[in-house]
């Protein structure tokens, strides 16, 4: 197999899409369509391994996007072997100007 150590370190990558209707109102999405609206927003997040390998497990889960509620949330079970090692999610919001 081939090694790749900066995509081995990648447990996840996801992303949301915010879009804002004509009264300014902000919906968070799965999807890229707005439907009645513009694409405004895209929220970003990533999982990435930040320590070796230790020996205490960490949680059995992490959570992405928390702050968008259950349905828009991501879910990322880790293996034992996985527990073992230290994760450090990140989470950017980046707005899109050039859409207009």
């Amino acid at each position: 197999p081939d090694y790749e150590p900066v995509v081995d370190c990648v447990l996840d990558l996801d992303y949301r899409f915010g879009c804002i209707n004509s009264s300014g109102a902000l919906t968070w999405q799965a999807g890229t369509t707005c439907v009645n609206s513009k694409l405004k927003l895209v929220k970003v997040g990533i999982v990435v391994q930040s320590s070796s390998r230790r020996d205490i497990q960490s949680p059995a889960t992490i959570t992405l996007f928390e702050d968008l509620g259950t349905t828009l949330q991501v879910t990322i079970n880790l293996t034992n072997e996985q527990r073992f090692y230290k994760w450090r999610k990140v989470e950017q919001t980046i707005t899109l100007k050039n859409l207009e």
